[in-house]
């Protein structure tokens, strides 16, 4: 999933204005591959276990230098707030239960604002539960 220009973002209770895009990326890491007899194509499929990976893209233009760093392993509770096509009719919110902070770099091209990019894994309350709910506001 892919947002661009979230309305709000609020990242362990902090309020940001400043995020130009949200990313969430799932991964498998333990799959199960099956083949048959009959031929060389997979006969059954199956994701034991999948990672869920939340990108955070945030211009840095707009707060002053050093204003706030994410330390690796820190975690936040992370919601925000999405309209389709911008509407504030369709609004929605996203909630990731909880993400925990893998790293964070600078993004610098020329003619475009300096970003932060921070990488979050999220994280499940029980293993079962998806991390990651959306609702209607």
């Amino acid at each position: 999933m892919l947002f661009i220009a979230p309305l709000t973002v609020n990242m362990g209770g902090v309020i940001y204005a400043n995020v130009l895009s949200i990313s969430m990326d799932r991964q498998a890491t333990r799959e199960v591959v099956e083949f048959g007899d009959a031929g060389p194509h997979v006969v059954f499929a199956d994701v034991a276990e999948m990672r869920t990976k939340v990108v955070i893209t945030m211009d840095v233009g707009l707060e002053p230098v050093g204003m706030v760093s994410f330390a690796p392993g820190e975690a936040l509770t992370i919601s925000f707030d999405y309209g389709i096509n911008g509407a504030e009719a369709s609004k929605r919110r996203v909630i990731v239960a909880q993400g925990v902070v893998m790293g964070y770099t600078y993004a610098m091209k020329q003619g475009k604002p300096v970003a932060r990019v921070v990488e979050l894994l999220a994280v499940s309350s029980d293993g079962s539960a998806d991390p990651i709910t959306q609702i209607i506001l």
